[in-house]
């Protein structure tokens, strides 16, 4: 966390300069339709049901406070397709300028059609006997097609899964991108009709090639294709667009889908906070967010963007079944099993590991109905286990795990029980109540959802000392690293002499700009834009400020999810279970199991890479798209990332086998080897090296104390920091060859037993060693 003293003089400069507050549409004073009557203050007639009708909203615009462009309103030509100036609202041919604005549709019917034997499965859910499936359920909810023949420009805040978003971007008569946030979705979308989509993404295990040039090159120039739709996976819009050309950017409109998922997943994507930046390169009405879960965004251009809010009279609610334990998996395995063996049930956790380890609690024979959807990279950890949708969006077998890819988007038509696990001692596993919601709609078949089980733990509270306005806390630090890295700069550049003390002074922001999470990998509140721009990582702001909310209000105790979703207008049925399940000897020989067979997948994994990277550094260094191309596979990532950070400073084979050491390990292993290699890089006659040569004698014992007292100057001088005892017993270890009987021995130099030196030696007059030792 940040504590500067100038903090709120800084934050007040940049306010003056971005401006401050927001302008939020939905707060403007609409005038809406509470029902559809004969006669209404504004005079439009009664609705015939085969007709589009939208509702004319006169909206109060107050001033915005923020110094970016005002929002872009809609007009009823951005939302439909007409031969003339003007469009029919009713039969009675009451009509409206194409121009007039439209900002909202408010109170849209929602049509929910019963099965025939509705009866019978009400009867069966309050007896706990069988549920029948349903039959003769044909009539849907309304799509947005109803009401439109384009999706809006803005911020489209749908409210409700499966109204259709995505197909009607698909269906107008405009060029689109629509890009989603992982592989599933945009390939399940682009099944539809695969002669007039593209699908732009990698591999799809043996169904579907990466996306070539060649292919989006040759979509473009076919003539038979009238309207191009691209279905783009994040990761791969920027290729696309290199081949658009920006100055072609006008000719298409840009959908980005699931944005929730971008803030929620920004923090170990990184690459997908990138779509904000290119979302803001089209044109105002060439571009739109859409989401059914919308959350509150940082970033002050998003807060301008115009807001177009869908709400649906008569929304269903959930009858719930909520379950809070400290025995997550046993309890899911308990439900599972007290389901009628004749229905299909999905169980909605995001941890393959748990996934497997709930397997393992069933039954032999129950264990061969399961299967493990997840995303193609996670394959191989599912094991035998991996499975997809069948035909027809149908579940591919009786009792069917569903990681994240799955949570949103994906539609699966099929009748089933829902378990939804939600676990708060991780935060990736922690489910947020929209992303619950999203989870729910996933089923396509009115009255498909047989019985909703929800399973919860609960956390410590996170950041309880932050000031009460996490996110304006946040934002305040950001703007400072921000501050501080342009001053340093500008000051660098001024003068030459102090340029390498400003490059200290950068290294040290960088590397305090972050927030550290228990269990999770730092969040950075700064990043670099497609610009190559340090800007406020904003979607990190939004992805802190909802665990932070989550965790404090909705997990901190047993009661308030209950509460929580009762405040949503659900039917809520709470048992308490903590306790009640304790953990069984044949339970924790599973856990230790599955850890021992996720270290075993793991290996295998890198074993394979590591012969691909021995071979590769034979002759030369790793280059930054083979880096790209390694990390993909599974379990490999941290691996490779950091051979590539080390490979410069000794030979690629002592270096694979002390990563390969500490493959299992704890970050503190890995700090211990970048500090080892950075001083063998580092030049014979550097002042840091021969200091320490000439304080720490080899064949002399040291006490602990005795190492921090001679080690905490030197690192105060040559990097710049304050060290504690342990972490200088630790860097002298990383430095020397260590023996301990009691006392530390130094028996000589080179303790990882670096046979070469690498391409980098760091010269002797390097003043900014922080960049290069972890401390």
């Amino acid at each position: 966390m940040i504590d500067l003293e100038d903090m709120d003089d800084i934050a007040a400069e940049v306010a003056d300069i971005m401006g401050n507050g927001n302008l939020d549409l939905s707060n403007l004073n609409f005038s809406v339709l509470q029902e559809f009557p004969d006669e209404v203050e504004i005079n439009v007639p009664a609705v015939k049901e085969e007709e589009k009708t939208i509702l004319v909203a006169t909206p109060q615009l107050s001033a915005p406070t923020v110094t970016t462009k005002q929002s872009v309103p809609n007009t009823y030509k951005d939302l439909h397709d007409s031969a003339d100036g003007w469009i029919s609202l009713s039969a009675e041919d009451k009509e409206a300028l194409m121009d007039q604005e439209i900002n909202q549709l408010s109170d849209l019917p929602l049509e929910i059609g019963f099965p025939g034997n509705v009866d019978e499965i009400m009867n069966a859910l309050e007896q706990g006997t069988p549920v029948p499936i349903p039959v003769g359920s044909d009539s849907v909810q309304l799509k947005l097609s109803f009401y439109m023949d384009k999706m809006p420009h803005g911020i489209v805040d749908k409210q409700l899964a499966g109204i259709g978003a995505t197909s009607l971007e698909i269906d107008s008569k405009r060029n689109s991108i629509i890009v989603f946030p992982t592989k599933i979705l945009a390939y399940n979308k682009w099944q539809r009709n695969k002669t007039k989509l593209l699908y732009v993404g990698g591999k799809i295990n043996d169904e579907r090639d990466t996306t070539s040039i060649k292919e989006i090159q040759d979509y473009l120039s076919d003539d038979k294709v009238v309207y191009k739709k691209f279905l783009v996976v994040a990761d791969s819009l920027y290729k696309l667009l290199q081949i658009i050309e920006k100055e072609r950017y006008k000719d298409y409109f840009l959908m980005i889908d699931e944005v929730d998922m971008i803030q929620s997943e920004s923090n170990y994507r990184p690459r997908l906070e990138s779509l904000i930046d290119h979302y803001f390169e089209f044109p105002p009405k060439n571009r739109c967010l859409v989401t059914a879960t919308m959350r509150e965004f940082s970033n002050p251009r998003l807060q301008q963007e115009c807001r177009f809010n869908i709400s649906w009279k008569d929304a269903p609610k959930r009858k719930i079944q909520l379950y809070y334990t400290d025995n997550l998996d046993a309890l899911t395995a308990q439900q599972i099993q007290s389901i009628d063996k004749a229905e299909k049930i999905v169980v909605a956790f995001n941890s393959i590991r748990h996934c497997k380890n709930i397997i393992k609690l069933l039954s032999e024979e129950t264990r061969k109905e399961c299967t493990i959807m997840c995303s193609d990279s996670s394959q191989d950890e599912a094991g035998d286990y991996y499975g997809e949708l069948s035909s027809g969006n149908k579940l591919p077998n009786r009792i069917n795990f569903i990681t994240s890819c799955y949570f949103a988007g994906v539609d699966i038509k099929d009748c089933y029980h829902l378990i939804t696990v939600s676990n708060a001692q991780q935060n990736y596993q922690m489910l947020s109540l929209d992303k619950m919601t999203q989870i729910y709609g996933r089923c396509r078949i009115t009255g498909g959802i047989l019985s909703d089980i929800i399973i919860f733990n609960s956390r410590e509270k996170w950041n309880t000392d932050t000031a009460k306005d996490y996110q304006s806390s946040l934002l305040k630090q950001a703007s400072a690293i921000l501050r501080l890295q342009q001053i340093a700069t500008e000051l660098g550049e001024s003068d030459q002499d102090l340029q390498v003390l400003f490059e200290l002074v950068k290294s040290g922001i960088r590397e305090k700009g972050v927030i550290n999470i228990p269990k999770e990998e730092a969040v950075r509140l700064t990043r670099r834009n497609i610009f190559k721009k340090d800007v406020t990582a904003y979607m990190n702001i939004d992805y802190l400020v909802e665990r932070q909310k989550l965790g404090n209000t909705i997990y901190d105790s047993y009661n308030h999810l209950e509460f929580a979703l009762k405040k949503l207008g659900h039917n809520v049925e709470f048992q308490y279970k903590y306790g009640s399940i304790p953990i069984s000897e044949e339970q924790k020989k599973i856990e230790t199991a599955s850890k021992d067979e996720l270290h075993a997948f793991i290996d295998a994994q890198l074993s394979e890479m590591i012969e691909d990277l021995r071979e590769i550094t034979k002759s030369r260094h790793l280059t930054g798209g083979e880096k790209q191309e390694l990390q993909s596979k599974k379990g490999c990532s941290t691996f490779v990332y950091r051979f590539y950070q080390l490979q410069e400073y000794a030979d690629a084979d002592t270096l694979i086998s002390h990563l390969w050491e500490i493959r299992h390990s704890d970050k503190r292993a890995y700090k211990n080897l970048q500090n080892a290699a950075v001083f063998w890089a580092l030049d014979d006659k550097h002042p840091f090296k021969r200091d320490l040569l000439r304080v720490f004698k080899i064949g002399r014992k040291y006490k602990a104390s005795e190492i921090h007292e001679l080690m905490a100057p030197l690192v105060k001088y040559h990097l710049h920091k304050t060290i504690k005892q342990r972490a200088a017993v630790s860097l002298l270890k990383a430095l020397f060859l260590i023996e301990r009987p009691k006392t530390y021995l130094i028996k000589g130099k080179n303790p990882a037993r670096f046979k070469k030196h690498g391409s980098l030696r760091i010269a002797k007059t390097e003043e900014n060693l922080l960049k290069y030792f972890m401390l």
